[in-house]
Formats: C-alpha cells, sequence, structure tokens
C-alpha cells in the first residue's frame, strides 16, 4: 500500500508537538518508496519553515524524501478545476482537495492530523494507525 502524507505530518516531528513521535517514526520507519507527498506540500514546507527561519529544518524533511525514496506528485494545471469540484463537494479547503485528489487519482492512503479528509469517501488514517497496519503486513 501506498501513503499519501500530508504536510501536517511532515511538520509534526520538527515542532515537537503531541503527534511528533508517531510522525517521525512513520517518516524513519516506513518501507521505502512507500510514502508519497505532493509538490504543493513540498512547496508548502518550504515557505513555512524557512519564513520561520527553519531552513535546517526544510533540509531535513528534504532528506527524508530522498533517503525514503518518497514519490513526489503533482497535478497539472489543467486539473486545477478538478480540485475545485472536490472543494466544493466535500467542503474542503483548496490544499486538502489537491490532497485529496491525487490520493484518488493514484489510489492512495491520505496520512493526515486534519480531520477535514473524513468527510470524504477516502477518508484518511493517522501515522499510528498506518504504523499498527505495516506491523501486521
Amino acid at each position: 500500500m501506498k501513503y499519501l502524507v500530508d504536510a501536517n505530518v511532515w511538520l509534526a516531528p520538527m515542532t515537537g508537538g503531541e503527534h511528533a513521535s508517531e510522525a517521525d517514526e512513520l517518516i524513519r520507519t516506513a518501507p521505502a518508496a512507500s510514502l508519497a507527498c505532493t509538490d504543493f506540500v513540498l512547496h508548502a514546507l518550504g515557505i513555512i519553515l524557512t519564513s520561520a527561519s527553519q531552513s535546517d529544518a526544510f533540509r531535513q524533511i528534504l532528506d527524508d524524501l530522498t533517503r525514503r525514496q518518497v514519490w513526489t506528485l503533482h497535478l497539472a494545471p489543467s486539473d486545477l478545476h478538478t480540485v475545485l469540484d472536490r472543494m466544493q463537494t466535500f467542503k474542503l479547503d483548496f490544499d486538502d482537495a489537491f490532497q485529496y485528489l491525487i490520493a484518488e487519482r493514484e489510489d492512495l492512503t491520505i496520512v493526515s492530523f486534519d480531520t477535514d479528509f473524513d468527510r470524504t469517501p477516502r477518508g484518511r488514517m493517522t501515522p499510528s494507525q498506518v504504523l499498527a497496519e505495516l506491523a501486521q503486513s
């Protein structure tokens, strides 16, 4: 199974919040090439972290992406019409609809702490749920 990792999971280890350890464990231990992210998330992380003077944290994420062989997926500009449709259909904001459309097209499981995905047919899993699933396989 392939997992689309949302921005909040990549950021959790950097912020040290309540979900930091489970997010870090997922990023460190998931089988190579089982994780994916979108270019949208990657660029957002760059903006967030470099704006907060945390360029080293962004470099760490880039290193993790390379080391873990994380797929980076994108949408063409013509796909953004469908993003707008997903926003309306599932009452998602733009970034969540972008993630959702890629997960839908690539048949990926969304990994996120964002409960907005729970309103969608695909739903989402938390890093802890993914780790439990991987432990059973």
